[in-house]
């Protein structure tokens, strides 16, 4: 707590030389640059701090803002290349679902990306089953679409309810005004790595439409690792323990995303869909050899994972003081994870989301501004394994077949993992703010939320701001975010693998930020310090003393670990960020930040995110058409994830620079050539295991890769 104190006093007074060099920078003229004038791109409105549209200065948030601008300049092929460029934010991957995890200030308890939550101009793209099965979202989502990416650090339950605990990604999509008639760009490289985008948009008057797709496949980088001992069941029922083995797989995956906007009058039509299929490790971190499927190679594996998010808005001016928005929204996900050569070795779930919500927004006075909402989600969805068969003799529920008999029929019943689910739930929330004079705004807020079979719980906000001048101010806020328990932990049907728990309480987390910040046409600084406190985390248990006794008849009795909620989190940081134009051509952005963790077991670090990271980029655009952009971001090594039954097969996790660079230049009137390069250092990555940890880590991204690109634009 002393260094962090320490830091975040050193880097406050370190803020006046900064503030001399934008005000400097300041007498530069704004429409001199790019195709956007300076105005434009350093007072972006956002709007998901409110649902009003609002500054970044004014918004009862910590928010960072990654424009269409800053993709094209800096370069990307998919949303997580763009994320992970953002201020304490770092992406990581497991065994099972690559590129599904988010961190956002070095908080990450679970497989799924159950901390943070996902909307598409401001409607949730959610799911039930496991409340984060967001690797297609990240892998497929067409970027060409984008306008900008609002990105909230901190806890959003007020307004959006169970998921927002550490932050909220709204992607925010590009209307008709902001959209090329017709778009279109292709690219190959490394890896054979083969990308296509087109997007389009028309004005029919009442009618307008957007809408665009991306479509990515690449053979993959040699995933090369040493997994944990593999444990035979054998025909016989006898037990062979395999010693760890390495192998190496190909990294494959064949992603497709589209998005499409269509508005009529005050009724606008949203729909997303994402799909990506990925080669992975495996259900666990180990490969299942020739002793399970009679060949030397590692058995293939692979997860596909499809989402659906359809929504139909409906957004009415009742009086010139109040607007009211009424939203029907639909989100579906589906997931599978198989080994293809095997026909009873697969896993599947599927969930049904189905929202109703409406929103007031009233003005009862000039300086104030109330959201006042409720909304009901209806959910259902189940899972299956075909490596067992649903049984209505046997007391476990379920015959276990022999997944690796590769002559062996599709199971045409397989077990249900996950029961049936059908429930309802609500909410009722309302923000508001008041500004006193020039100088203070105050902010509060709750949501009242009810889950079937718990208590109701309420998540509050309050703040305010104080404005020294027109350019800068400091933000103190407090909010509290929770995390309702997933279906699969709630009525999951897996024993004696794991027991279920239908009364685990949602997890929460309370957090108190302080925010300095300065901004003026050319220059943005904001300097932020964060405290947070999660509990009643939702884990697994831990040893024999959390599991409890299932008996499943005379003789057959098992002590199951169980879902419960368990323990405190304690996380902790700074952050600085900054943009500047130095000149008419040059454009620079920074990001900092330094966080810790600690649980009241006394494990430090024990999720192995980061604890410094350093993110910085450049762009300079030459007058002869030719534009630049480079991006480098430093990952400092995390904490220690081991335990006594780690083994340290692989090699260790290290501090790593990950550096990117993006060449354009435009042909004419229409086209542009480019080439992109990420890795250019060709690092060695290894992520830490955190889930299983029976091994210490786990290869993590593709060496050095580049991509030429040829684009089109009317």
């Amino acid at each position: 707590m002393k260094n962090l104190f320490t830091a975040f006093v050193f880097i406050m007074y370190s803020g006046p030389v900064l503030l001399l060099y934008g005000q400097q920078a300041d007498t530069l003229k704004a429409d001199d640059y790019f195709d956007l004038s300076l105005e434009e791109i350093m007072n972006i409105r956002i709007t998901t701090a409110s649902k009003s549209a609002e500054s970044i200065k004014d918004a009862p948030a910590i928010v960072s803002v990654i424009s269409a601008r800053d993709i094209e300049r800096f370069g990307a092929r998919s949303l997580s290349e763009v994320l992970d460029r953002a201020t304490n934010v770092y992406f990581n991957s497991g065994y099972t679902y690559r590129n599904n995890m988010v961190s956002i200030r070095g908080n990450v308890t679970a497989i799924a990306n159950t901390n943070v939550l996902i909307l598409v101009d401001g409607r949730p793209f959610r799911e039930s089953l496991d409340n984060g099965m967001n690797a297609a979202i990240y892998s497929s989502f067409p970027l060409n679409r984008v306008e900008r990416i609002e990105i909230i650090r901190g806890p959003g339950s007020v307004l959006y309810g169970t998921c927002a605990l550490t932050g909220i990604i709204n992607i925010i999509t590009k209307n008709v005004s902001e959209s090329a008639p017709v778009s279109a760009s292709v690219s190959y490289g490394t890896f054979a790595s083969k990308q296509a985008q087109v997007s389009g948009a028309a004005d029919l008057g009442k009618l307008k439409f957007t809408g665009g797709v991306n479509y990515f496949d690449t053979d993959g980088w040699d995933f090369s690792a040493y997994g944990e001992p593999e444990i035979i069941i054998q025909p016989d029922n006898s037990i062979t323990v395999v010693p760890p083995s390495k192998n190496t797989i190909k990294m494959y995956e064949k992603s497709f995303g589209s998005n499409a906007n269509l508005v009529f009058g005050d009724f606008k039509l949203l729909t997303n869909y994402m799909h990506t299929k990925q080669a992975n490790m495996g259900t666990l971190p180990s490969w299942l050899n020739k002793t399970a499927g009679g060949d030397d190679a590692a058995l293939h594996f692979n997860t596909t994972i499809d989402r659906l998010l359809i929504d139909l808005g409906y957004d009415k001016e009742i009086t010139n003081n109040w607007r009211a928005t009424l939203n029907v929204t639909y989100n579906n996900m589906f997931k599978k994870k198989l080994y293809p050569s095997l026909s009873n070795f697969e896993d599947d779930g599927k969930s049904n989301d189905y929202l109703v919500e409406l929103t007031n927004y009233v003005k009862p006075f000039q300086n104030m501004n109330l959201v006042i909402g409720g909304l009901t989600n209806t959910q259902t969805g189940s899972a299956r394994t075909y490596s067992k068969t649903a049984s209505s003799e046997n007391p476990l529920g379920y015959e276990p077949t022999n997944p690796f008999d590769k002559t062996a029929p599709r199971n045409e019943s397989p077990y249900q993992i996950v029961k049936d689910y059908n429930q309802t739930w609500w909410s009722i929330y309302a923000q508001g703010d008041y500004t006193i004079g020039k100088h203070v705004k105050l902010i509060a807020g709750a949501q009242t939320n009810k889950v079937t079979g718990n208590d109701l719980y309420i998540a509050p906000r309050i703040g305010s701001i104080f404005y020294v001048n027109a350019s800068s101010g400091i933000k103190v806020l407090y909010g509290k975010a929770f995390r309702s328990p997933t279906q699969s932990e709630r009525y999951g049907n897996n024993v004696p693998d794991i027991y279920p728990n239908a009364d685990l309480k949602p997890e929460t987390i309370g957090t108190f930020e302080t925010q300095l910040f300065y901004t003026k046409s050319t220059f943005e600084v904001y300097l932020t310090y964060y405290n947070s406190l999660q509990t009643d985390i939702i884990r697994q248990s831990i040893d024999d003393s959390e599991r409890i006794e299932v008996s499943f008849g005379p003789g057959l009795t098992f002590m199951v670990p169980t879902y419960l909620n368990g323990g405190r989190l304690r996380s902790q940081g700074v952050e600085l960020e900054t943009k500047t134009f130095v000149t008419n051509s040059f454009s620079l952005t920074t990001g900092f930040s330094y966080q810790t963790t600690l649980d009241d077991q006394g494990n430090k670090d024990d999720y192995g995110m980061p604890k410094l990271m350093l993110k910085a980029g450049a762009t300079y655009s030459f007058p002869f058409g030719l534009q630049l952009g480079v991006f480098n971001s430093y990952y400092g090594k995390g904490g220690d994830t081991d335990r006594s039954y780690t083994q340290a097969v692989n090699p260790p996790v290290k501090a790593y620079n990950y550096l990117s660079a993006n060449v354009q230049y435009k042909l004419g009137k229409n086209f542009i050539i480019g080439v992109y390069a990420n890795n250019i250092l060709d690092e060695k990555i290894y992520y830490p295991e955190y889930r299983a940890r029976t091994v210490n880590s786990l290869p993590g991204r593709a060496g050095r890769a580049i991509n030429g690109t040829l684009t089109f634009k009317l």
